[in-house]
């Protein structure tokens, strides 16, 4: 059986939940979460941006895709990996709230940027050992390209060509 997702942005200036509603409408069950973000922001705050806090609570997202009856299918995470954290950049510290977040709603594809199989090399790193066992794997293509490079957290070798 073959599921396809969705990425969670449907229609501009709609919030999260109104996007899995007409993802669902369209006949898509399995979204994805695609835009996120650490805090709060005033978009998703007044219902005009489809973002996820970083920060939420697993439930709080869990009941926006059974209410709209649609099971996530991945959680992106499109950042470099292991490139030195800022504020105003999508670095490796999201990469790791992704994964947490992800592992805690149950949903096993973490989705990044960077296709190059020699970036996955430091997740060997102590720094970043935690994430081998979160249960999650780590899905990289570049945006709009092909996607299904799989690299299973803490192994730097690709397992689905």
């Amino acid at each position: 059986m073959m599921r396809i997702g969705c990425f969670a942005l449907v229609q501009p200036f709609t919030g999260m939940a109104e996007q899995f509603r007409l993802i669902r409408e369209s006949g898509v069950e399995n979204p994805d979460l695609t835009d996120n973000h650490d805090g709060a922001t005033l978009g998703v705050e007044y219902g005009f941006a489809a973002s996820v806090s970083l920060d939420s609570h697993p439930d709080k997202i869990r009941r926006m895709a059974e209410t709209a009856g649609v099971r996530l299918s991945a959680f992106c995470a499109h950042a470099n990996l292991l490139d030195p954290p800022a504020p105003d950049v999508y670095a490796t510290n999201q990469i790791i709230k992704a994964v947490r977040l992800a592992a805690l709603l149950g949903i096993r594809q973490v989705i990044t940027t960077d296709g190059s199989e020699d970036r996955f090399r430091p997740l060997a790193h102590p720094r970043t050992a935690h994430l081998r066992h979160s249960g999650a794997a780590l899905r990289t293509g570049p945006m709009g390209g092909r996607i299904g490079r799989g690299v299973a957290l803490g192994d730097a070798r690709s397992r689905d060509r």
